[in-house]
């Protein structure tokens, strides 16, 4: 049986999911009410009343959601798995699979990172106002928790996700990041 999937990170990114999820379905776009994007390094929701986020929605089997907990971290804690969110979809009120992390701390994305959510953000025809914006206060509300900064020491290592994201509506293109 198929379970609804709700996107709000690097999964709006149809090629991405295709390579974790190759039988998930893309079946639209809408917004999620009462949450707003931010970024732990990675993204994440803020559950806040009167906000709204931009989300897609994900047709996925039980090999999609085994993927899913794995891409995620499930077993190390670093998201965990809600079904609480309620939708209606196709004329029924279903649950729906989301993904939350395990963290408090806020940082900037990687570029590369920030760049494949970008790509989502395209995929399913989302506003990319609201990307920029959760980009900017992360910039601008930086405090790393002990996660966050272990993330960023592996990072730090390899190529692909050295830079960070840079502060929108800056010049300087990818910035290195502390």
């Amino acid at each position: 049986m198929s379970k609804l999937y709700i996107a709000y990170g690097s999964n709006l990114s149809k090629t991405q999911m295709r390579r974790r999820c190759p039988t998930a379905r893309p079946l639209g776009k809408f917004m999620l009410k009462d949450a707003r994007l931010v970024f732990r390094g990675v993204a994440d929701l803020d559950f806040v009343p009167g906000e709204e986020t931009p989300c897609g929605l994900w047709s996925i089997n039980a090999d999609d959601e085994s993927a899913l907990d794995v891409a995620e971290g499930i077993s190390i804690g670093a998201y965990f798995k809600s079904e609480e969110i309620v939708l209606s979809y196709a004329g029924r009120r279903r649950k729906a699979v989301i993904y939350l992390k395990n963290s408090e701390g806020v940082y900037p994305p990687t570029a590369e990172y920030a760049r494949v959510i970008r790509q989502g953000y395209r995929d399913f025809k989302l506003d990319e106002s609201y990307l920029d914006r959760a980009i900017a206060q992360a910039w601008e509300n930086k405090s790393p928790d002990d996660e966050i900064i272990a993330r960023r020491r592996r990072q730090r290592v390899g190529k692909l996700h050295r830079d960070l994201a840079a502060r929108p509506g800056s010049f300087a293109g990818a910035l290195g990041g502390k």
